[in-house]
């Protein structure tokens, strides 16, 4: 992703539950057991280059509802039609190069839920944390780490899920400007943590709610 201006979008969206004690309710055929926050960096400048390409891509395939993920994983709901195989393949040809000729950079924090009850349940017991409280602060680091080495500043935005969960992103956020990162210094001293300064610094206003309509 070239250097263009000063100031990087980075819009998040999670995946699986962030109860630790969680219990899929479905057999997945991947046995994969997760919680997940991540997203996308762009330069604001860019921002309509990449909603026109996203506007041509469902032009193109006739879609004219959001692009959601496990829907389209799945062929469910709206994108019931991907269980014909001639139309997936044509979709996912053309998603796959819409996607890969986007002026965007991934950036994720994917968290193992049985390795993550098994490491700190002994040690911290009720006081548990659910882990988006992890993910948020380790994804949202890394992110600002790469601003600043891009000498940008960073706006976040993320996609709205419920009131609560709502509410405990944007408490996240003011924690990582006034507590810094919520970690055991004496284990994660190693990592070159930012202080509440840095986010202060690099970070600017409160993360900002998205729907799924927004494109």
């Amino acid at each position: 992703m070239r250097p263009c201006s000063s100031l990087l979008l980075f819009i998040d969206d999670d995946s699986g539950s962030r109860e630790p004690d969680n219990k899929p309710t479905t057999n997945r055929n991947d046995q994969l057991d997760y919680f997940a926050l991540g997203g996308v960096l762009i330069h604001e400048e860019r921002i309509e280059e990449v909603k026109q390409k996203h506007t041509a891509f469902c032009q193109r395939q006739g879609i004219n509802y959001p692009l959601h993920s496990s829907a389209i994983q799945g062929g469910r709901r709206n994108f019931g039609w991907l269980k014909q195989p001639e139309r997936a393949r044509s979709f996912f040809a053309d998603m796959d190069d819409f996607l890969v000729d986007l002026p965007i950079l991934g950036i994720a924090a994917v968290i193992d839920r049985p390795g993550y009850v098994a490491r700190y349940h002994n040690a911290y017991q009720e006081q548990l944390w659910f882990m988006c409280k992890t993910a948020y602060s380790i994804l949202i680091e890394r992110a600002a780490k790469y601003a600043d080495s891009q000498d940008c500043k960073l706006r976040v935005f993320f996609e709205e899920t419920g009131k609560r969960e709502d509410r405990d992103i944007i408490s996240y956020a003011r924690t990582l400007k006034t507590e810094e990162m919520p970690f055991n210094k004496s284990t994660s001293g190693g990592y070159g943590a930012l202080q509440a300064e840095d986010f202060q610094r690099l970070v600017l206003g409160e993360p900002k709610r998205r729907s799924k309509k927004h494109p």
